[in-house]
């Protein structure tokens, strides 16, 4: 399945933070994003899948892979990476996706 997400890579994400947009699936054995830039990350180099609210507004998850932290919301638009409308329920499902992709 693919989802609109809202994403940044980084160590810490915050109301102030800009976000890109893009596209993310799981495909074969890999988790990408298909944005500006995008991200691929082998689903053997996921280390963990959190699921929870950033300063209660809307569902994250955080990523954490070999290579780093990735912050991925799934949303139904977004205007300039600045503000966002959060799929909730497609956000959750994403999660379970990830857990269960991590065996």
């Amino acid at each position: 399945m693919t989802y609109k997400v809202l994403y940044h890579q980084g160590e810490a994400v915050s109301l102030k933070t800009k976000a890109r947009v893009g596209r993310l699936s799981l495909e074969g054995d890999r988790l990408l994003i298909h944005g500006e830039p995008g991200v691929s990350v082998p689903l053997e180099a996921l280390q963990s899948v959190e699921l929870y609210r950033l300063h209660g507004t809307g569902r994250m998850l955080k990523i954490r892979h070999e290579g780093g932290t990735l912050f991925v919301s799934v949303i139904r638009f977004s205007l300039f990476g600045l503000f966002a409308v959060v799929n909730f329920f497609a956000t959750g499902r994403l999660h379970e996706e990830l857990e269960a992709a991590m065996g």
